[in-house]
C-alpha cells in the first residue's frame, strides 16, 4: 500500500518560490511564476498566496505595470534583506540580554529583603506568643489583686476546715475497716471491695 505524500508547508513553498526568482534573476508575471513553481512541487492554486506572503514580508519585490503584477528578487536584494533580518535579530537578542541583566540585578536587590521578611515573620510570631503570655499574666494579676487579704484568709480557713473534715471521715473509714476485720474475720481487700472503698484513699496534709 503506497503512502500518501505529505503536502509542503507554507515555509517550504515560500523558499521554493523565492529560490526560483533568485536563481533565474528574471521578472515574472504571476501565471509564469505559477507554472515554474508547479514544476517544483508547489500547486498553482497556492502560488498566489505564497507570493503575497513573500511580498508582505519584503522578501521579494512587486510592481503593477498596466494590468499585470510583476515579481522579482535579485541576489543583492536577498542579501540586504537577510542582513536587515540579522540586524533585527541581533537587536532582539541585545534587548533580551539587557532585560535578563535587569532581572538579575532586581533579584540581587530583593534577596536580602526576602531574607529580612522571613526574619521579620519569625520575630512577629514570637512577639504574638509573648503578647499572649503577657495577656494571660495580666489576667492572673487582676484576679489576684481582686482578692483582698480578708478574702484570702477566709479561703485559707475554709480549706483548713475541709481538710480536717476529710481526714475525720478517712479516720472513721479506717476504724470501721479495722473493726470489721476483727469482728467478722474478713480480709481488708474484701471489705474495701464490699463497701466500694478505693485503695488510694489517704489523709490530706
Amino acid at each position: 500500500m503506497s503512502r500518501k505524500r505529505r503536502g509542503k508547508s507554507l515555509e517550504e513553498k515560500r523558499a521554493i518560490v523565492q529560490k526560483i526568482l533568485i536563481d533565474t534573476q528574471r521578472v515574472f508575471k504571476l501565471p509564469d511564476l505559477e507554472k515554474s513553481a508547479s514544476k517544483k512541487g508547489v500547486t498553482k492554486q497556492s502560488v498566489k498566496e505564497v507570493v503575497q506572503s513573500l511580498v508582505d514580508d519584503n522578501f521579494i519585490q512587486s510592481d503593477k505595470i498596466g494590468s499585470g503584477n510583476f515579481y522579482w528578487c535579485f541576489p543583492s536584494q536577498n542579501y540586504n534583506q537577510k542582513k536587515l533580518e540579522h540586524q533585527r535579530l541581533v537587536g532582539e537578542i541585545q534587548k533580551l540580554e539587557d532585560e535578563n541583566k535587569n532581572f538579575e540585578e532586581q533579584i540581587k536587590i530583593l534577596q536580602p529583603e526576602r531574607e529580612l521578611t522571613k526574619e521579620r515573620e519569625t520575630l512577629s510570631n514570637e512577639l504574638e506568643d509573648l503578647e499572649t503570655q503577657n495577656d494571660k499574666l495580666e489576667e492572673d494579676i487582676e484576679l489576684y489583686e481582686s482578692l483582698d487579704l480578708e478574702t484570702c484568709m477566709s479561703m485559707k480557713e475554709s480549706i483548713r476546715i475541709s481538710k480536717e473534715s476529710v481526714n475525720r471521715w478517712t479516720d472513721n473509714i479506717y476504724q470501721t475497716i479495722s473493726y470489721c476485720k476483727k469482728k467478722f474475720n474478713l480480709q481488708e481487700a474484701q471489705l474495701r471491695k464490699g463497701f466500694g472503698i478505693s485503695q488510694d484513699i489517704d489523709y490530706y496534709d
